[in-house]
């Protein structure tokens, strides 16, 4: 490689990140820039940086504290705003990172809603070195990379890949998750029930799923319902 192609390594498990980090800097034309323990850190590494010391690729874990995978990629992408007061470009500044989910999670969910969440790869932690170095290249010069397990999952789930529900969508689907019927859900909406009918069977088309059971598995995943304990 004529480059050196800079990784950014963000997970809380200490011992499995630096087992990973130091990996990574025997392969030729890969160097670690910096670790972050969760998306806090990460923010406030990324924000002490120029442009020119910034990561070509984060790995980022996914079940952290404070700030989980999910939203750190998110705020990477600018899907989530910063705060007023740091008035960071994200889209503009970040726009060049790749984002790799790196975890130990095969859940189709995590997958798929790390993908959402705009990573652009994603890398198992027992995956073996020379499958890490593949996955690495691929981000560098292709800007994807998904292991040969997470690309079944990639291709049997484009349809909810693409999907991101409304808000008429998401209000039927909080509704969907009670005890009420179609037509008690319907009154609550204040709409007909041939139309909830028709919001229904969108939601089975574009999630693949049969049923009000499988709506229901959707909804609390995504956390658009919250089960009280």
């Amino acid at each position: 490689m004529e480059t050196n192609i800079k990784v950014a390594l963000v997970d809380d498990h200490k011992l499995m990140r630096r087992g990973i980090a130091e990996l990574i800097q025997h392969f030729e034309g890969f160097t670690i820039v910096f670790e972050a323990n969760n998306g806090v850190d990460l923010k406030k590494t990324l924000h002490s940086l120029e442009k020119e010391q910034l990561p070509d690729i984060i790995l980022m874990d996914i079940e952290m504290p404070e700030i989980n995978g999910y939203e750190a990629t998110k705020w990477l992408k600018g899907i989530i705003p910063d705060k007023p007061k740091e008035l960071y470009k994200h889209k503009e500044t970040y726009k060049d990172i790749h984002i790799a989910g790196l975890s130990m999670n095969n859940k189709e969910f995590s997958i798929i809603e790390m993908l959402k969440s705009g990573a652009t790869g994603y890398i198992f932690k027992d995956a073996e070195p020379n499958e890490l170095l593949e996955g690495l290249k691929d981000m560098a010069h292709k800007g994807y990379y998904y292991s040969q397990d997470a690309n079944k999952i990639v291709l049997k789930n484009l349809n909810t890949l693409k999907f991101h529900p409304k808000e008429q969508e998401i209000t039927f689907l909080k509704w969907a998750c009670t005890e009420l019927t179609y037509k008690e859900i319907a009154d609550k909406m204040c709409l007909s029930k041939r139309r909830i009918d028709g919001i229904r069977e969108v939601l089975f088309d574009k999630l693949n799923v049969k049923n009000r059971v499988g709506l229901v598995i959707y909804a609390i995943e995504r956390d658009i319902y919250k089960v009280h304990h």
